[in-house]
C-alpha cells in the first residue's frame, strides 16, 4: 500500500478523477492546464506522445503504485 502523504493523496485523488475532469472540460486551454498539473514536460513525435516527465508528486505516486503492483504480482 502506498504511504500516506498529502502530496500522494492529492495526486491519487486527481488521477482517480482525471477521466471525469477531462470529459467534462471541452475547452482546449483548460485541458492544457489539466495536463500541466500532471506533467512537467511531454515529448511528442509524429503526433504521438513518446515520453513524459511527471511533476514530482505524481512521479512519487506513480512509482509507488508501480512498486505495489510489481510486489503483488510476485509469486509468494
Amino acid at each position: 500500500m502506498p504511504p500516506v502523504t498529502p502530496a500522494l493523496d492529492r495526486a491519487k485523488a486527481l488521477l482517480e478523477d482525471f477521466g471525469t475532469l477531462w470529459q467534462a472540460e471541452q475547452d482546449p486551454v483548460e485541458r492544457r492546464k489539466l495536463i500541466a498539473t500532471l506533467f512537467e514536460q511531454i515529448w511528442q513525435k509524429d503526433g504521438g506522445i513518446v515520453a513524459v516527465k511527471p511533476r514530482s508528486a505524481f512521479a512519487r505516486y506513480l512509482t509507488t503504485v508501480e512498486e505495489a503492483r510489481s510486489n503483488a504480482q510476485k509469486p509468494a
